[in-house]
């Protein structure tokens, strides 16, 4: 049983090497559960290089993890600004469901993510307070 500490994973790079990496915050995997979020993109509502548009849903099939493969959003508005410019960004609410992996506090990645409706900068700091 973990005591809060952390805990450590093994992680196969190759035959000959294991990377141990050990992370501060327990990560957990949720199935099937809605969790509205807030999404940052750039000008063009694009991340990663993929594209979306509000009222759209979009799914991914295979392993979910944060920071590798899923779609991506925080749970915390103000954590968005960690990883997007506060002045030049556009932001979302979404609906994140499916596989959910969480890490570091709120950060969420998701197999299926809905883009309920921009926000202006203005909304998000409602949202947060």
């Amino acid at each position: 049983m973990n005591d809060g500490m952390g805990i450590c994973l093994r992680k196969k790079i190759n035959s000959n090497i294991c990377d141990i990496i050990n992370y501060k915050t327990i990560k957990t995997m949720e199935e099937e559960k809605t969790i509205t979020a807030y999404k940052a993109f750039e000008k063009d509502m694009t991340c990663r290089y993929f594209q979306y548009e509000v009222g759209k849903e979009y799914e991914m099939n295979g392993k979910i993890e944060c920071c590798t493969r899923g779609f991506h959003a925080c749970e915390s508005p103000f954590e968005l600004f960690f990883y997007y410019d506060t002045f030049s960004s556009r932001f979302a609410e979404v609906e994140l469901s499916g596989t959910i992996d969480r890490r570091d506090g709120t950060l969420l990645c998701a197999s299926r993510i809905e883009v309920k409706k921009e926000l202006t900068l203005r909304d998000i700091l409602n949202a947060g307070f």
